[in-house]
């Protein structure tokens, strides 16, 4: 599934394993010159920050992917601070039509399914890593006291390891 929204200062789209962020309109471009969209996988956001748009408030979706790149002040009354809008991580979103605040909603909800997805998925997948590696450990150091044999030790490693 594919989820496409523009901003103001661009567009966000937004699949299983990424967003892309493209430049496109005349303030994209003001704010982000002619540079190529800007790939960010879910693997390299450490959190999403979000702010729907009101009548009086724009909104904006920053994907922060390390500390440096969180900005203080994003958004005003009736407009977005130089920092936000500079910012190639952050889409400003404005309340002129309707659709926008829910669309713009929509793509949050969507690109925090998928982030938490992957980190459910992931993170079960590391606990048996850890886990098997762990029994190995305990298993070796019944080898090196003598109290199983190399045999013993080595099926029951391969069968920690699924071989």
């Amino acid at each position: 599934m594919v989820i496409t929204v523009k901003g103001t200062n661009g567009q966000i789209t937004a699949d299983n394993e990424k967003v892309v962020i493209s430049r496109k309109g005349f303030l994209g471009h003001i704010t982000q010159g002619f540079k190529g969209d800007r790939t960010i996988y879910y693997t390299d956001i450490k959190s999403v920050e979000f702010k729907k748009a009101t009548i009086w408030m724009n909104g904006y979706i920053q994907f922060i992917t390390n500390a440096e790149l969180a900005t203080q002040k994003k958004s005003g009354v009736l407009h977005s601070s130089t920092e936000a809008i500079k910012d190639p991580n952050i889409v400003v979103f404005r309340a002129f039509k309707k659709e926008m605040v829910t669309d713009s909603q929509k793509i949050y909800n969507f690109i925090m399914n998928e982030i938490d997805s992957y980190k459910h998925s992931n993170s079960s997948s590391d606990a048996i890593q850890l886990s098997s590696a762990d029994e190995i450990t305990k298993f070796k150091k019944l080898l090196d006291e003598n109290v199983i044999t190399q045999d013993e030790f080595d099926k029951k490693k391969n069968e920690l390891l699924n071989l």
